[in-house]
């Protein structure tokens, strides 16, 4: 646990470790028939945080992709950031999105049972805005390049592993506290309810 607290792993995170290994005992016992006298793993769960609640107002949406859109050493990241408010995908996910992914006629991405952290193959639609952001990107892969996987992709071809520290300068630009990219998936949501939408 003290490691990797180190590591700068949280609670939660731990404690899913805590639970494999707590499994592994259980499942050595019964299944190996171990003699293993006490599980040294189910009594130590680290107690963890209330889950994050914050998301975006429209005004902070709106302030946050003019500084987006204004970051001359981070273009796509305004790309990025309407997509993310437009489909609720996950940061890992809209960055590992390839085009063969993408049907800009159908208006939807496509998801192989695996590709998302739920494990299920699936669906997005794709409104105006993600598919604005979609088309600028695909401008971006004609001019620079035409055989990227990726959607987002330096002028290489190369996927991009990371959006934090960029979008971290666009929330300083913007005015904008305690805010994390994964808080756009929960802001697309939290719009989905406001707007009398069933996100189940």
């Amino acid at each position: 646990i003290a490691h990797r607290q180190a590591q700068g792993l949280q609670p939660g995170g731990i404690n899913r470790e805590l639970s494999l290994m707590s499994g592994a005992v259980r499942w050595a016992r019964m299944e190996l028939e171990w003699d293993i006298p006490a599980n040294p793993w189910g009594s130590r769960y680290l107690r963890e945080s209330p889950p994050r609640t914050r998301f975006l107002s429209r005004e902070e949406a709106t302030a946050l992709l003019v500084a987006a859109d204004g970051l001359k050493q981070a273009p796509y990241l305004g790309d990025f950031i309407r997509l993310m408010l437009a489909t609720g995908l996950r940061p890992g996910e809209a960055l590992g999105l390839e085009w063969a992914r993408v049907d800009l006629g159908r208006r939807l991405i496509r998801f192989e049972a695996g590709d998302q952290k739920n494990g299920q193959a699936g669906t997005i639609p794709v409104n105006d805005s993600a598919r604005a952001a979609l088309l600028s990107r695909a401008r971006f892969r004609a001019s620079y390049c035409p055989d990227a996987r990726w959607v987002f992709c330096t002028r290489g071809g190369r996927r991009y592993s990371s959006m934090f520290r960029s979008f971290v300068h666009a929330c300083q630009v913007a005015g904008i506290e305690d805010m994390h990219p994964h808080d756009l998936r929960r802001t697309c949501g939290s719009w989905l309810v406001q707007s009398g939408i069933s996100i189940d």
